[in-house]
């Protein structure tokens, strides 16, 4: 029971389910000097296919987009229960510290000053009171909203670079999304972004969880919330909303650029294919009472938009 509380307020921590459609994946990424890496362990559960894994998306620009995938055999994933940290093989993660030891990418990151989502009695998580809701097919929860990091990569030393890190669990991706998220802007700051179809009870919705984190503010803009959603709007290689929560309003316009292809779970089998662009570009606006209290454009920002026809579009 202990560990079942620890694991709502404190999601990174695996969520140790034993569905045979079950997959978990977390989403490191690490930005340097225009140098973006999205490090994605998980493991998959599904008995026709079942092992674990680690992906890699990394860009320098589009001349350098590139994916792998490694896997392992499921006994290789291990975790521990007192303090977040998953293994494989020679791979750790932790809050603090990875290290990847893969064929081709040796790298250590060394995490410092993390910002996390804040966490409530009623609101454990980025899930909010879905979380505790056990039949959702894909749970969301951003842990990170933004860090320091520094360390190494192929024994080229880096430092002054920043970290995001969120996590999804359950049997399937949605069947429709918009995903977007950057922490490189001017000044310290983080934008995140999932707006998905969300089924609930034999029937589907759009829901969304967004946040904008300017270093010392925290927005939240949820569907559980109260946030009216206008939007996504899409325009060539173009996404943009805006979300409405008393009398902030936060606009988002985000410009799409060339990805690479990565897994993505279905049925907890990691058959399904996305594209996923490391290099987009998302501008910021927040206005209170119609007055402009935060403004910037966020590089190095991840971008995904699959099947977009499917989406609930709201005016």
């Amino acid at each position: 029971m202990l560990y079942w509380f620890k694991k709502l307020y404190r999601p990174e921590y695996y969520q140790e389910k034993s569905s045979s459609n079950y997959f978990e994946g977390w989403y490191f990424k690490f930005v340097f000097d225009g140098q973006a890496w999205a490090i994605i362990p998980g493991i998959s559960l599904n008995p026709d296919d079942a092992h674990a894994f680690v992906q890699v998306n990394r860009t320098g620009g589009i001349s350098t987009v590139a994916s792998t995938y490694t896997r392992f055999d499921r006994r290789a994933f291990a975790w521990r229960r007192d303090r977040f940290q998953i293994s494989l093989g020679d791979n750790r993660f932790t809050l603090s510290e990875v290290d990847l030891n893969l064929e081709d990418l040796r790298a250590e990151f060394r995490i410092l000053n993390p910002q996390r989502w804040p966490a409530k009695m009623l609101s454990p998580n980025s899930m909010g009171w879905y979380a505790f809701v056990q039949i959702m097919e894909c749970y969301h929860g951003v842990i990170v909203l933004d860090a320091e990091v520094e360390g190494s990569i192929n024994g080229r030393s880096l430092k002054g670079g920043r970290f995001y890190l969120e996590k999804d669990w359950g049997s399937s991706f949605p069947q429709a999304w918009v995903w977007m998220q950057s922490n490189s802007f001017s000044r310290p700051a983080s934008l995140t972004c999932s707006i998905a179809t969300v089924p609930f009870h034999r029937r589907s919705f759009t829901g969304f969880i967004i946040a904008l984190y300017t270093g010392d503010r925290f927005y939240p803009f949820t569907t559980y919330n109260g946030t009216q959603l206008s939007g996504p709007r899409f325009e060539d290689n173009w996404v943009a909303f805006s979300a409405q929560r008393g009398d902030l309003r936060l606009e988002v316009r985000a410009r799409r650029l060339p990805g690479a292809e990565l897994a993505s779970p279905v049925k907890g089998e990691m058959r399904g294919r996305i594209q996923e662009s490391l290099d987009s570009v998302i501008t910021v606006v927040l206005r209170k009472k119609g007055r402009i209290v935060y403004e910037d454009t966020g590089t190095q920002a991840g971008l995904e938009v699959v099947h977009p026809e499917r989406l609930e579009v709201y005016r």
